[in-house]
C-alpha cells in the first residue's frame, strides 16, 4: 500500500511540473509510461491539460484513485464563492487530497496560476533566505535573494551566477589554488558548476568549500551537509570529497554524501563506483549501496537509490525513520525549530512520501494522521507530543 502511495504522490508532483514544462528526460520518460499503462490514465491526463475541465462539470468518473481525488477537488472548488476563502480553502482541499492520495500538488498548481500575487497563502517552503558565495578575498555575495544574474571576476576564473546556480569557468594552469565557499542556508537548495564541469546539487543547511580553478593530481573539495555530485570524468586527476568523517574518492561518477551533524554521515552511489577513506582503511561501494558510519565503524548495505536521493526529485521519503530523523530532515527544509514534550517520542518510527512542495501545514497534517503524535507550529517552533488518544 505505501508503495502505490508513494508512486500516485510521484504521478502527482510530475503532472504539475509537467504544466509548467520542468521534467528532466528520466520524469518525462516515466510520466510517458504511466500514461500508457491505461486508458484511464491518458484520458484523465489529456482532460487535466484543457481549460474545458473546469468549465464544465464532467459527467461521470475516471477510474483509478488519481482520478477519483481529482473528482472530489473539483466538486469542492465549484462551492468556493470568493478568493477571500481561498486561505481557509486551501487548506480544507489540500486535507482531503492528503487523506486521498496526497496529490494535492495539482490543486496548488491551479491556484498559483489562477492568485493574483501576494494573495493566499503560498504552499510548500518559502523560505527567502539567500544562498552566499564567499570569494577567495573574504567578500559575501548573496546569490539568490534577488534573483538576479550575476557576473564576477575572479584570478583564475570567471563566475556567473544567478537565482538556480553558480557556473564556474577556470583556467587549467593556475599559479596558487584560490578557494571559494558556498552556503546554502535552511529552507534552500542550490546548484554549482565547477571549472572542471563537475556538478553538484547542494541540499538545505549545507556548505561546499572548493578552488576557482583545479590545479595539480587531484581535485578536491570540503563538503558539510548534503549533495549530490555528478563528476565529470577525469582518470588522471581523482576528484575527492572531504567530509568530517570520512573521504570519498571518484575519477567521474554520480554519488549523493549526507554529512549533517544530527545524524549519521552517509555516502550512496547511484553510477559508477566510489572509495571510502577513513584512518588508513578503503571501502568501495558499487551502484545502488549506501555506506553509513556507525560509531568508528563503516556499514556497506543495498538500498533504494530513490529513496536515498528522494530530496533530489522534490520529495521527502522516510522507510521506517525516528521521529527525531524525519523531523530533522523535515526542520531543515521549512527551516523550523523542533521541541520534544518527552525524549521517548524521538524514537517513534514512520514511513512517509511526500512533496517537498508541500505547505509545512500539510505536513503536519499528515503525520498527526498516524494517530502517534500532536504537532503544533507556533511561528518558528514545532512542538511535539503524543496524540491524546494514545497516552
Amino acid at each position: 500500500m505505501m508503495k502505490e502511495f508513494a508512486e500516485y504522490s510521484k504521478i502527482a508532483d510530475l503532472l504539475v511540473r509537467s504544466m509548467e514544462d520542468a521534467l528532466s528526460p528520466e520524469e518525462q520518460d516515466f510520466l510517458d509510461k504511466w500514461r500508457k499503462e491505461d486508458t484511464a490514465h491518458e484520458t484523465l491526463y489529456q482532460k487535466i491539460f484543457t481549460e474545458s475541465f473546469w468549465t464544465g462539470h464532467p459527467q461521470k468518473k475516471y477510474r483509478g484513485e488519481i482520478a477519483s481525488a481529482w473528482m472530489r477537488l473539483y466538486e469542492r472548488r465549484q462551492k468556493e464563492e470568493k478568493r477571500l476563502y481561498l486561505r481557509k480553502y486551501l487548506r480544507i482541499s489540500a486535507a482531503v487530497v492528503v487523506l486521498i492520495i496526497g496529490c494535492s500538488a495539482l490543486w496548488r498548481w491551479h491556484l498559483h496560476s489562477a492568485a493574483e500575487p501576494g494573495n493566499g497563502s503560498v504552499p510548500g517552503n518559502t523560505n527567502v533566505n539567500g544562498v552566499e558565495l564567499v570569494l577567495s578575498n573574504g567578500k559575501k555575495v548573496v546569490l539568490r535573494k534577488d534573483g538576479n544574474h550575476k557576473t564576477l571576476d575572479e584570478e583564475g576564473a570567471v563566475i556567473q551566477a544567478g537565482k538556480e546556480m553558480v557556473q564556474y569557468w577556470g583556467e587549467k594552469d593556475v599559479d596558487d589554488l584560490k578557494y571559494n565557499t558556498l552556503r546554502v542556508p535552511r529552507g534552500a537548495e542550490y546548484k554549482l558548476s565547477l571549472a572542471d564541469g563537475t556538478r553538484v546539487w547542494l541540499n538545505a543547511e549545507s556548505e561546499i568549500t572548493y578552488p576557482i580553478a583545479f590545479k595539480g593530481d587531484v581535485r578536491k573539495v570540503t563538503l558539510k551537509g548534503e549533495a549530490f555530485f555528478d563528476v565529470a570524468k577525469d582518470a588522471e586527476h581523482p576528484f575527492i570529497v572531504h567530509t568530517s568523517d570520512f573521504n570519498v574518492r571518484v575519477t567521474g561518477t554520480k554519488f549523493n554524501i549526507r554529512s549533517y551533524s544530527d545524524i549519521p554521515i552517509s555516502t550512496t552511489l547511484t553510477e559508477g563506483s566510489v572509495q571510502l577513506e577513513r584512518k588508513g582503511t578503503v571501502t568501495l561501494l558499487k551502484p545502488g549501496q549506501q555506506a553509513i558510519l556507525s560509531g568508528e565503524k563503516i556499514e556497506v548495505k543495498e538500498v533504494d537509490v530513490n529513496e536515498a536521493t528522494a530530496w533530489r526529485n522534490n520529495a521527502f521519503c522516510f522507510k521506517n525513520q525516528t521521529l527525531e530523523n524525519m523531523l530533522n530532515e523535515i526542520a531543515r527544509w521549512y527551516d523550523l525549530e523542533v521541541f520534544y514534550m518527552t525524549p521517548l517520542l524521538k524514537t517513534l518510527h514512520f514511513t512517509a512520501y511526500f512533496s517537498r512542495s508541500c505547505s509545512i501545514e500539510e505536513v503536519i497534517y499528515k503525520i498527526e494522521r498516524t494517530q502517534k503524535v500532536d504537532l503544533e507550529l507556533k511561528g518558528k517552533v514545532l512542538t511535539v507530543n503524543y496524540n491524546n488518544h494514545n497516552q
